[in-house]
């Protein structure tokens, strides 16, 4: 087994609330990603931001939609490709559902805080849910190991999706445990797409509370940018307006990039957010493996594409599904 960094260390556990990746590719954003596009969207009243009776979408609730019943169902993806002395094997893709739903909420701390438990649906087993919460400074999500039980902090690292699919890539490959060594670099860093760590934060007023991870600050506009984590250090900037077209339908967007001292290079992760939610991640990273003595024997390039597929929001003042 290969020994981590220290920085890598204190997000490994974080790993069990990583989202995999999507079945199928959303179609290219980038052709339309203008904000004059976007707000077409937005002042046409897209069905993303209407409830069915006429009211705006989150109006005077906040940007994120936070309600006990609300559910995203997402597609994933995976596909992973090992570069060897004989150049590129062929890419190992692997396909996986995963759905996020807010089972509860409680008030702690003079905060109201909500119950998100993500899983995968084909597997029957308790949910592990965390907390998140929102004001008019940002939205934020509690930190996965200071609310982790002390078995669930014992979890094994890399998700069992993942694990899938870098086994079916290695099958039959050399240096197996060199690239093992370099999928569990490359699924930290993934790890950090939706849970930075612990959040060593210092409390400040309307901001996140100490054990919490900044998802998204207010007010949202191109070139914002906002310290996710302090140490080790992520942050997202917002980077666009878009309308994004998901199997789940149209939305208009916000593009962010996020960074980290933990990531390499050639290292990239961008996130879509709407009044409706997340609506899709994508990472790419690479990561070089490399044997017993530190010689460089190939690299493994890991991508995940995470997009929306069917979504759920309940009105919190109308118990019936909002029709989307």
């Amino acid at each position: 087994m290969s020994q981590r960094t220290p920085a890598a260390s204190a997000v490994a556990l974080c790993l069990m609330l990583v989202l995999p990746a999507c079945s199928r590719f959303a179609s290219d954003p980038e052709s339309s990603d203008t904000p004059a596009a976007a707000a077409r969207m937005l002042g046409s009243a897209p069905a993303d931001g209407m409830w069915p009776d006429g009211r705006r979408l989150g109006a005077g609730r906040g940007f994120y939609p936070l309600a006990v019943g609300n559910r995203w169902v997402y597609d994933i993806r995976f596909r992973t490709t090992l570069i060897t002395p004989g150049g590129p094997q062929p890419t190992v893709e692997t396909t996986t559902p995963w759905t996020v739903e807010i089972i509860g909420e409680r008030v702690e701390n003079e905060h109201r805080y909500f119950m998100l438990a993500e899983y995968d649906p084909r597997i029957v087993g308790p949910q592990v849910p965390f907390r998140v919460r929102q004001d008019r400074s940002g939205y934020y999500s509690s930190d996965a190991i200071t609310t982790a039980s002390p078995a669930a902090r014992s979890a094994p690292a890399m998700p069992s999706a993942l694990q899938a699919n870098v086994e079916q890539a290695l099958a039959g490959a050399p240096h197996a445990a060199a690239f093992r060594r370099a999928t569990e670099t490359l699924a930290i860093r993934l790890a950090t797409l939706t849970n930075a760590g612990a959040a060593a934060m210092r409390p400040v007023p309307g901001g996140p509370e100490p054990g919490e991870t900044a998802q998204l600050r207010y007010p949202l506009r191109i070139g914002a940018r906002w310290v996710v984590r302090e140490s080790p250090l992520f942050e997202r900037v917002v980077v666009g307006l878009q309308p994004l077209r998901l199997p789940a339908g149209m939305f208009p967007a916000w593009r962010l990039r996020q960074t980290s001292e933990l990531f390499g290079p050639d290292d990239s992760a961008q996130l879509w957010y709407s009044r409706s939610g997340l609506l899709r991640i994508a990472f790419r990273g690479k990561a070089d493996a490399t044997d017993e003595a530190g010689n460089i024997v190939g690299q493994v390039i890991i991508e995940q594409d995470q997009v929306l597929s069917t979504l759920r929001l309940v009105d919190p003042d109308d118990p019936r599904p909002a029709k989307h």
